[in-house]
C-alpha cells in the first residue's frame, strides 16, 4: 500500500454534507446518515444550490476533504478506522 505514503491518493468528488455519528460501525447508522443527508442535499438542490465540489484525499496519515476552488480544507482526520482490526496489531 506504497500509494497510501506521503500525498496519498487524491479522489474527486461532490460532498452532500457532514454528519457527525455516535458510532462508527454499523450499517442502519450509516444508511440513516446517508438518507438524512441526501434529503437535505434535494431540498438544497430544489432551492438552486449545487453540491460542493471537493477533494477527497487519502494517505496513511488520515483523510482530508479540500475544497476544489480554494484549497480550503474543510474536514481533516489523523486517523483511519479499520474494521476487524485491533489497535494492537
Amino acid at each position: 500500500m506504497s500509494r497510501f505514503h506521503g500525498d496519498g491518493v487524491r479522489y474527486r468528488a461532490k460532498l452532500i454534507g457532514l454528519d457527525p455519528v455516535p458510532d462508527s460501525q454499523g450499517e442502519k447508522m450509516c444508511w440513516d446518515s446517508m438518507m438524512k443527508l441526501k434529503g437535505l442535499e434535494a431540498v438544497a438542490r430544489r432551492q438552486g444550490k449545487h453540491k460542493q465540489k471537493i477533494w477527497l484525499k487519502i494517505s496513511s496519515s488520515g483523510l482530508k476533504i479540500v475544497e476544489e476552488r480554494t484549497g480550503v480544507i474543510c474536514l481533516l482526520s489523523l486517523h483511519l478506522c479499520i474494521p476487524g482490526r485491533s489497535s494492537s496489531s
